[in-house]
C-alpha cells in the first residue's frame, strides 16, 4: 500500500471517530427499526419535534392533546352553547386520566309542559344541545376546535333551527257550528220609543200559529203578535188569497222578486198600506190602536216546504240577491226576512243550514250592503235554526248576537209532535221558543235601522 492511501484511510478513520465522538457528546442515539432504516433521536431543543397522542375515553368521546418538546402539556379547550330553561337540573362528573387530560361531562335535564329536554355537553370537541318543545325541535350545534402542529383553527357550525308543524285533529261528531257577533257598546235591545211602530207580516199557516196568542187552547201557538204588541208593534199581516191578483197566495222562494219588484211597485204599495188581520182563523186580539201612516217594517216569510234545497243553494242564493236593489231604493223600510221552518225531517238539511248560515253571516248575503242613504235596512232571524233542535239559537245574550247550530243538528226537528200532515207545521213550544229568541233582536235591528240613517 502506498502512503497516499495510507494516509487516506487514516485520515477516514479520524473523520468517523470525530463524527462518532461529536454525536456521543451531544446526547443523540441511533435506533434501526424493522424496516432497516436508520432512525436518528435527538434530546436537543434545537430539532424540536411535535408529537400528537389520542387518549380513548368512554365510547363517543375523544380528547386531543398537542405536546410540543420542551413546553407544558396544552389541554384543547372546548367552546359549548347552553340552553337555559326554567328550573333544570345539572349534573357535571369530571375525571382526569393519565396523560393529564381532564373530561368534564355535564347533562342538564328540563321538563317543560310534559316535554323532556336532555342536554349533555363533554369534553369532545362538538357539543350538542337539544330543546324539545311541544310541536318545535331546536338543535344548536357548539364550536369545534382542533390543535395540531401549533396551528389552532375554529369552526363554527351552523345552528340549525327546525320548526315541525302541529297538526291537530279534531273529531266531533255533531259539529255545532256557532257564530257569535259581540258589538262595541252593547246592543239597544229596547222596544221603541214614542208612538207605535207599524209593522206588517207576510205569512202563511205557519207564521199564523206563531203570532197566535198562548193561552186560548191553541196547541201551536207562539204568542208573537202579544209580544209585538208589548214592545210597541202595531202588527198587520198578509195571508193566502191577500191583496192584488191575490197575490198573498204566493210566498215561495221564488215569488219574492214578484212582492219586491221595482218595474211594478203594485204589490208593495199595498203591503205599505195595509192595516188589517187577514189570516183566516185568526186568534191574535189585537188591543193597541192605529197609530196611522204606511208599515215602516215588512216581514216576510215562505212556508215549510220552502225549508227543502235541492242540489245546490245557488239558485236560492240568486233569488235574495236580486232583491237587494230594491231593498236599497227603499231606505225609509225595514225588511227582515224570517228564514222558512223546516217540516219533521228535512232531507237537504247540509243545504239547508249553509243557506241559513250564507243569509245570516256578517260575510254573507249581505256583506257590504247598506241602502242607498246608508242605513242598514235589512235584516234576518232564522227562524229555521231556532226549531231546528232545543239547543239551536239565534237571540242576543248581553252584548252578542248569538247564532248556533247545535251538535245534534239532523233535519230532524224536536218541536213537531208526529208525523201527520199537521206535524209539518212547529208546535207551540217551538213558536214560544222562536218568540223568546226573536223580540230581542227585531229591537235590536230596528235601532240600528234608525241610528244608520
Amino acid at each position: 500500500m502506498s502512503t497516499m492511501k495510507i494516509r487516506l484511510v487514516v485520515g477516514f478513520c479520524l473523520f468517523l471517530f470525530a463524527g462518532w465522538y461529536l454525536l456521543s457528546a451531544s446526547g443523540c442515539t441511533t435506533n434501526i427499526n424493522n424496516s432497516g432504516d436508520i432512525i436518528l433521536n435527538s434530546g436537543s431543543t434545537t430539532a424540536s419535534t411535535i408529537s400528537s397522542t389520542t387518549t380513548l375515553l368512554p365510547p363517543g368521546t375523544t380528547t386531543t392533546t398537542t405536546t410540543i418538546a420542551a413546553e407544558p402539556t396544552t389541554t384543547t379547550t372546548t367552546t359549548s352553547t347552553t340552553t337555559t330553561l326554567p328550573s333544570p337540573s345539572t349534573t357535571s362528573t369530571t375525571t382526569t386520566n393519565a396523560a393529564g387530560t381532564t373530561t368534564t361531562t355535564t347533562m342538564t335535564t328540563t321538563t317543560l309542559a310534559g316535554a323532556t329536554t336532555t342536554s349533555t355537553t363533554s369534553s369532545t370537541t362538538t357539543t350538542t344541545t337539544t330543546t324539545t318543545l311541544p310541536g318545535v325541535t331546536t338543535t344548536s350545534a357548539g364550536a369545534t376546535t382542533t390543535v395540531a402542529e401549533i396551528i389552532t383553527t375554529t369552526t363554527h357550525a351552523v345552528v340549525t333551527t327546525t320548526t315541525v308543524a302541529t297538526t291537530t285533529t279534531s273529531t266531533t261528531t255533531p259539529t255545532t257550528t256557532l257564530t257569535t257577533t259581540t258589538l262595541a257598546g252593547g246592543l239597544n235591545i229596547n222596544p221603541p220609543a214614542g208612538s207605535r211602530v207599524k209593522l206588517i207580516f207576510i205569512h202563511h199557516s205557519c207564521g199564523e200559529n206563531w203570532l197566535e196568542d198562548t193561552g186560548a187552547g191553541f196547541d201551536w201557538a207562539g204568542g208573537l203578535g202579544a209580544a209585538l204588541e208589548d214592545n210597541n208593534y202595531f202588527v198587520s199581516d198578509t195571508y193566502y188569497d191577500w191583496g192584488p191578483d191575490s197575490i198573498g197566495s204566493s210566498t215561495d222562494t221564488t215569488d219574492w222578486p214578484t212582492w219586491f219588484d221595482l218595474g211594478n211597485e203594485t204589490y208593495f204599495d199595498a203591503v205599505c198600506a195595509e192595516s188589517g188581520q187577514n189570516s183566516t182563523y185568526y186568534n191574535f186580539e189585537r188591543h193597541a190602536s192605529n197609530p196611522g201612516g204606511e208599515n215602516q217594517i215588512i216581514m216576510f216569510k215562505s212556508c215549510y216546504p220552502n225549508s227543502e234545497v235541492e242540489g245546490s243553494i245557488d239558485d236560492e242564493q240568486a233569488i235574495y240577491n236580486s232583491l237587494l236593489p230594491f231593498f236599497s231604493a227603499h231606505p225609509e223600510k225595514l225588511f227582515v226576512f224570517i228564514t222558512p221552518p223546516g217540516k219533521t225531517h228535512v232531507l237537504s238539511y247540509v243545504n239547508t243550514r249553509t243557506l241559513c248560515n250564507w243569509l245570516v253571516a256578517s260575510d254573507g248575503w249581505l256583506s257590504g250592503y247598506t241602502a242607498s242613504d246608508g242605513s242598514f235596512n235589512v235584516a234576518v232571524f232564522d227562524f229555521y235554526c231556532v226549531l231546528s233542535e232545543t239547543t239551536s239559537h239565534h237571540t242576543i245574550e248581553g252584548a252578542s248576537i248569538i247564532h248556533e247550530y247545535a251538535g245534534g243538528y239532523d233535519g230532524t226537528s224536536p218541536y213537531h209532535d208526529d208525523e201527520t200532515e199537521d206535524a209539518k207545521h212547529p208546535n207551540g213550544d217551538g213558536n214560544t221558543k222562536a218568540t223568546t229568541e226573536f223580540i230581542p233582536l227585531l229591537n235590536y235591528f230596528y235601532h240600528r235601522w234608525q241610528d244608520s240613517k
